[in-house]
């Protein structure tokens, strides 16, 4: 193919569906384009295609499950990549679509035994994906500006590097900046159902107005309302179903510095799963004294910030194979009430007031300064957490003299 025949099927190409069709004599293989909000902006094939590309195809929208593999599966700088697990008998290409470095969709070939992807050639490949991201950018401006999507790609990715920047872009999507927004993050990673838009139809059945970004091996899914018991109990039942692990966070105050937001709670997230590994709503909120220390640079930093006391309590705990530091965390953080911390423990009332009797004898403490249970709560609950991650430091404590 020469340059003249390049330029004469750009010139004659309005659209996706035409630009694929002309390239199909060249390639041969059943070809799509998506673009960033999972939709099919084109296809052609004559061939046979697999039942994954054609249910797609039909639906007019690619799956986030696939979409998330794809993502996983590049490296770093990787234009393109051949994926063999999405179906083990026919290989696909997925090439990037990227403008001023993001990715606003991709190209997807499917694999034939005529036509094999080592035989592709490149720079032709790579001349209409160039094409294909002409044709995307045309129709989006002819749609007056990008989708709400878009915005909170940026947003997640922290494109908008100034506050000032950022407001004008929720000016011009016409994003309402309300303190009601919350993030819904849900793992991919012991989820099995790839060859369908299971997940996402189903969000759909169960929430009202959401967006939904894939991020790795995570879906991010963002919300403007407050999730009703009904909501919560239908989505547990969807979680648990799927093999799902889900975390709400708390209302966002401050929506500028998403990404940071979506990155601690995202290492919150790791952290719950590990310490209780169950399919169920998790929420940011019953846990949020620990976001602050993972940004800390090491564990032991951490130490420097648990009250003396709970320390001392901690170690007693460990050389005396009590329970005192737990039973204290739970009735400070249930409000100082004796039947729900029994309920919680799965112990007698009597038994949780004989421990917390305890506790005020061996370390001369009381339970009515506000500031010194808040700072109790919050050292018990770093304690916790560096006695997850088996904290060197922590094991080797002492009694202090």
């Amino acid at each position: 193919m020469d340059y003249e025949e390049l330029l004469q099927i750009e010139e004659n190409s309005f659209t996706v569906d035409e630009l694929l069709k002309a390239y199909y004599a060249f390639f041969q293989l059943p070809m799509a384009v998506i673009d960033q909000n999972y939709n099919i902006k084109g296809h052609f094939f004559l061939d046979s295609a697999d039942d994954t590309y054609m249910s797609n195809i039909q639906r007019g929208s690619w799956s986030m499950e696939l979409i998330s593999i794809a993502n996983l599966s590049f490296k770093d700088g990787e234009r393109y990549r051949i994926l063999e697990t999405i179906n083990s008998k026919v290989r696909r290409l997925f090439y990037r679509l990227t403008f001023r470095d993001s990715v606003i969709g991709y190209l997807v070939l499917l694999e034939n035994q005529k036509n094999k992807f080592e035989d592709l050639d490149l720079i032709l490949l790579e001349h209409l994906c160039k094409s294909i991201i002409k044709i995307l950018r045309l129709q989006s401006n002819e749609g007056h500006g990008f989708s709400q999507l878009n915005f909170w790609k940026a947003l997640v990715k922290h494109t908008y590097v100034r506050r000032d920047i950022f407001l004008s872009k929720a000016s011009e999507y016409k994003i309402p900046l309300t303190y009601n927004y919350r993030v819904l993050l849900l793992s991919l990673a012991k989820y099995d159902n790839h060859e369908d838009n299971h997940l996402q139809d189903s969000l759909k059945n169960i929430l009202r107005n959401f967006y939904c970004i894939v991020k790795d091996n995570y879906v991010i899914v963002i919300l403007n309302e407050d999730l009703s018991e009904y909501t919560v109990s239908t989505l547990n039942d969807f979680l648990f179903k799927n093999h799902i692990y889900a975390i709400l966070s708390s209302k966002i105050i401050d929506l500028y510095e998403l990404d940071v937001i979506i990155g601690n709670l995202i290492k919150l997230f790791d952290y719950l799963v590990k310490v209780k590994d169950e399919y169920c709503l998790k929420y940011e909120e019953e846990n949020k004294l620990l976001v602050p220390l993972f940004n800390a640079p090491t564990t032991d930093v951490i130490l420097n910030y648990i009250n003396e006391t709970i320390l001392e309590i901690y170690i007693y705990d460990r050389d005396n194979n009590t329970s005192l530091l737990e039973t204290l965390y739970q009735y400070l953080l249930n409000n100082k009430s004796l039947n729900e911390t029994s309920r919680i423990l799965f112990v007698h009332k009597n038994t949780v007031t004989y421990r917390l009797e305890r506790v005020k004898d061996l370390f001369n403490i009381d339970f009515n300064n506000v500031e010194n249970n808040l700072s109790f709560m919050y050292s018990a609950s770093i304690i916790k957490y560096l006695d997850s991650i088996k904290c060197k430091a922590l094991s080797e404590l002492k009694i202090f003299s």
